[in-house]
């Protein structure tokens, strides 16, 4: 089915009709992430990029403010759009993000991207509200320079197992620092969508050297810590169903306020 809904795409009126999850103090959250997943058919990918780097443009154009901005991430045939919102009330008004391109110069740009968005054929597979955990975050003691791509890997945590995974989470990154491992790492868990899983995203520049030289099994080795990794691994499966990964590169062309640190438009 072809589609003009730039909407589904960059944002909000996808999620107001659906039941939100009742919101904690806002003071002890941490960041929240709007997650869209989209599957384009293979003939309509350059369509599609074109489209949506029509809509980063009109954004430019318009000078659109910290909080209506997003980051998109690309594996194969599918784009995940990465909105970052500080709080529940965005969604109260699902239409303010067109508004920022009213009377402005990106006006008629963005009308270009709708018309170009009219030759997509596109799904959304999934969209998801997730929240960062600081508890869950890694900074190098060495790290590498770049975050082009992006390694995923969401666990299904078991039934009132939430507090052991939280804690194998932290000793595992405690084992990172004493590793030296040379890539940064981000947890979140789901709020609005699977709410059973947390994933990580792990930043990196190089795929050839993330799964080659840097892979964390030859570094492990190389630094003769494989007993302390398997007893690490052995927690973390006792508190988990099972998990999935996969990597993904980042599009600054199809993005407006990258996620990346130090990143533009340009």
């Amino acid at each position: 089915m072809k589609t003009r809904a730039i909407l589904f795409t960059l944002l909000t009126a996808l999620l107001v009709p659906l039941s939100l999850p009742a919101q904690e103090d806002e003071d002890e959250r941490g960041q929240l992430l709007f997650i869209q997943v989209i599957d384009v058919m293979p003939e309509d990918v350059m369509a599609y990029e074109n489209a949506m780097s029509t809509v980063a443009k009109a954004a430019g154009a318009a000078q659109l403010s910290e909080g209506f901005k997003w980051s998109i991430w690309n594996d194969d045939f599918t784009y995940t759009l990465v909105f970052p919102f500080e709080e529940y009330a965005y969604f109260d008004t699902p239409d303010q993000w067109m508004k920022q391109f009213e009377g402005t110069a990106g006006e008629a740009v963005l009308q270009e991207a709708f018309q170009a968005f009219s030759e997509v054929d596109m799904r959304v597979r999934s969209t998801e509200i997730v929240e960062h955990v600081e508890d869950w975050t890694y900074s190098p003691p060495t790290p590498v320079e770049g975050a082009d791509y992006a390694h995923v890997h969401s666990f299904r945590i078991k039934a009132n197992q939430d507090e052991a995974f939280g804690e194998v989470i932290q000793d595992i990154f405690a084992f990172f620092g004493d590793l030296d491992y040379p890539y940064a790492m981000a947890g979140h868990r789901t709020h609005f969508g699977d709410s059973g899983l947390a994933t990580f995203v792990i930043w990196h520049d190089d795929p050839g050297a993330y799964h080659g030289a840097n892979n964390l099994d030859n570094l492990v080795e190389k630094k003769m810590m494989g007993d302390r990794w398997g007893e690490l691994m052995g927690r973390l499966a006792k508190t988990i169903l099972g998990s999935q990964h996969g990597d993904q590169e980042y599009k600054p062309e199809l993005s407006y306020w990258p996620m990346p640190e130090g990143a533009t438009n340009e």
